[in-house]
């Protein structure tokens, strides 16, 4: 066909390239991941646009009805826009051609959509303004109506002999950023903008010298966080620079690195609002094709050098038992965080700022069993607003360092995903990480991390840095590097709440628990302890063994106590014959006495027995019972005379209180599976009786079944 007139870009970006210096690419690339996409063509194919999982592109490849169009002075490919449908990030459907009214016999792309996709901006031909020797590019604004693309329209601007291309519209949607030769620019064809003002574009604008210079500034893209992305081959090849426009034109620019620019054309891009991740035009492979690439790790600017914290801190006290190893117990800290260190001075770092409830306590070494509370305070940990590093502050080349960041926080915000920067070209993520260094110098290690305002629900970037020595083996022995941590000195300023120690009218009883009711001191439940004693405190009777001047004399009896079923057990303070204040956080058990049952039943009136039996320590009834259980309603329904007396057995393993409960709870399950079937209240009658009727006792074996049951007495009523 005659190809005569047909018009061509201004600028033959593609298939041409710049002189210029080369931009070396980093070694160390694993931080990104970079992939040419199957659907590029061997035609050309660049400037994509992604939205609504569609993506749009420029190329120079055969359409749907076999044509391809050629510049006759040139020969180069005219390009036209197709799309193609996204599977996932890179991979598509097979491209399609974008729209007859939209493409046209001319060069069409690159393009840019309206957040809706119902209005376009693209860069085509004006055959209108066309003459003999100048051949300008307009931007068209083509509208989608009732689901059909309307036919391109100039905008009101592009006039003259200039040309006008490569649109990007604002996050506003008013505002158009694109390139220009009009006269008054700083270069070649520099940025200009223009803005939808009372139904009409405005006349451009130039961004300033500030983001154009003395070359060309092209293949604008502005993404939705405000960042405009352009191409410019200032430095010789077409790289990619970017500058924050959100607030004005003012920023200042930046050249970006791999993978958007190597020493080939990079240009054309699509970015997503966090920069991590998106699409390049690029003829890094000898053809212009699209690229997709993803960075593994954010990007985080202005980080702050790391400030030491003040949430570690050393505890100790002075001894008051002199042999803990032959008197087998142990000093523990409880820190009132849910951390316990055992030791009389021990170092803690508290994740969080609050106030705490410290303990030193004495314990069984064994069990881990509270024997005494020797001290107790309230410990404020005042906020850090910090995030924090922990690691040496020198490192031995090529050895794995640790590096841990669990203490770091950030008020009002919560933590997610960390991320650290070695200054070495690697990179890592994860609460605490490990790195070897294989050259010796100074690097800054920065922690970036991506946090949930808890207010606002957004994610917000927060970054620290410290630098470290990278040293051999011989200079780290010769300097002794230490751990860069802060402890704190002892808090010897807080005000204790309790602490009770031997001398004067001080004496030590072992609390074997406390009880609303006044149990005798010679109850069965007080049996075989020696020198039983009650005292009442506001309403409520405690129970206590010994008496004693020193705290080691008090072992024996606690010692008899726990063994005997009080494993609540805990030795406490008394001044004289009144209990000393603040330990109630220690006395801990209730107490029930269990009394003797004796029964008497009328055997003549019981018509049927029914066992229910249960594991060890359960009182959930089990499938097999159930049907002998609904076997005893029915006759109950059959007949209103009939009643049942429900005996609530434990076997004799454990404590009687906690038997005598166990009991109680077995009986409450019998009698709700009754009562679920019918049965009325009034006609039940349960008697918990703990460990006092069992069937069976061995001393060598006493976890007995026939022990652990409930049963049920069928009766004649004697109403």
């Amino acid at each position: 066909m005659n190809n005569k007139g047909i018009i061509v870009f201004l600028f033959l970006f593609l298939g041409c390239s710049f002189s210029g210096i080369s931009q070396n690419v980093p070694a160390d690339t694993s931080s990104y991941l970079v992939k040419r996409l199957s659907i590029n063509s061997n035609r050309g194919d660049f400037s994509p646009y992604l939205l609504d999982k569609k993506l749009y592109f420029s190329t120079g490849r055969v359409h749907r009805y076999g044509l391809v169009y050629f510049n006759e002075d040139t020969l180069h490919e005219l390009e036209d826009v197709f799309y193609a449908e996204e599977i996932d990030s890179v991979d598509f459907k097979s491209p399609h051609y974008f729209s007859e009214k939209v493409n046209t016999r001319f060069n069409d792309g690159p393009l840019c959509f309206n957040r809706a996709g119902d209005v376009l901006y693209i860069t085509g031909n004006d055959i209108k303004r066309i003459t003999k020797h100048i051949e300008p590019l307009d931007i068209f604004v083509v509208h989608k109506v009732h689901g059909h693309w309307e036919a391109p329209v100039s905008l009101p601007f592009c006039t003259g002999t200039n040309s006008y291309c490569h649109p990007a519209l604002m996050p506003d949607e008013k505002t158009l950023i694109f390139s220009s030769d009009i006269p008054g620019g700083f270069g070649g064809m520099d940025l200009y903008y223009s803005k939808f003002e009372n139904g009409t574009w405005s006349q451009p604008k130039n961004l300033g010298p500030k983001i154009n210079g003395s070359k060309n500034e092209l293949f604008s893209f502005v993404n939705a966080a405000g960042v405009l992305y352009f191409s410019s081959n200032r430095d010789g090849n077409l790289d990619v620079f970017s500058v924050d426009v959100s607030g004005g034109f003012t920023g200042d620019i930046k050249k970006e690195g791999w993978p958007l620019n190597t020493n080939k054309d990079d240009f054309g891009v699509w970015i997503d609002p966090s920069g991590n991740s998106g699409y390049f035009s690029s003829d890094r492979g000898g053809n212009d094709d699209i690229y997709y690439f993803a960075s593994k790790y954010p990007r985080f600017d202005n980080c702050v050098t790391q400030k030491k914290p003040t949430y570690c801190y050393t505890f100790f006290e002075e001894s008051t038992m002199q042999s803990e190893d032959t008197l087998g117990m142990v000093y523990e800290w409880d820190l009132g965080d849910g951390r316990r260190q055992r030791g009389l001075s021990v170092k803690h770092c508290y994740k969080l700022p609050g106030n705490y409830s410290v303990q030193l306590n004495i314990v069984d070494k064994a069990s881990g069993a509270l024997f005494y509370n020797e001290l107790s305070y309230d410990f404020t940990v005042e906020e850090a607003k910090l995030l924090y590093i922990e690691s040496r502050d020198t490192f031995a080349v090529g050895a794995a360092s640790d590096l841990f960041s669990i203490n770091s926080q950030i008020p009002g915000c919560t933590i997610g995903d960390r991320y650290w920067f070695f200054g070495d070209g690697k990179y890592e993520k994860g609460k605490n990480v490990k790195h070897v260094y294989t050259k010796e110098g100074d690097y800054w290690i920065q922690l970036g991390v991506i946090a949930r305002n808890d207010s606002t629900g957004k994610s917000e970037k927060f970054c620290t840095q410290k630098k470290v020595l990278v040293r051999d083996s011989a200079w780290i022995k010769a300097h002794k590097p230490v751990i860069t941590k802060v402890v704190w000195p002892p808090p010897h300023n807080v005000d204790s709440l309790f602490h009770a120690k031997e001398g004067g009218d001080v004496n030590f009883r072992v609390h074997l628990g406390s009880s609303k009711e006044d149990i005798p001191v010679n109850a069965k439940v007080f049996s075989d302890l020696g020198d039983v004693k009650k005292t009442k405190e506001k309403g409520i009777f405690h129970y206590t063994s010994g008496k004693v001047k020193k705290l080691t004399e008090a072992i024996p009896y606690y010692r008899k106590a726990r063994a005997k079923g009080f494993t609540s057990a805990v030795v406490i303070s008394f001044y004289k014959d009144s209990i000393l204040p603040r330990q109630e956080g220690s006395m801990k058990g209730e107490i029930v006495n269990v009394p003797m049952i004796s029964l008497a039943i009328d055997t003549s009136k019981v018509l049927w027995t029914v066992n229910v039996f249960f594991e060890f320590n359960e009182s959930k009834i089990s499938h097999e019972y159930e049907g002998r259980l609904d076997s005893v309603c029915n006759r109950l329904k059959d007949d209103k005379k009939l009643e049942l007396i429900i005996l609530a057995i434990s076997d004799t393993v454990g404590p009687a209180e906690y038997n005598y409960k166990l009991s109680k709870r077995r009986a409450g399950s019998v009698q709700k599976h009754l009562k679920a079937r019918g049965i009325g209240q009034k006609r039940l009658d349960v008697i918990s009786l703990g460990e006092n009727l069992p069937v069976e006792y061995s001393t060598r074996k006493n976890v007995v079944l026939s022990n652990r049951r409930v049963e049920i007495l069928l009766v004649k009523s004697g109403k």
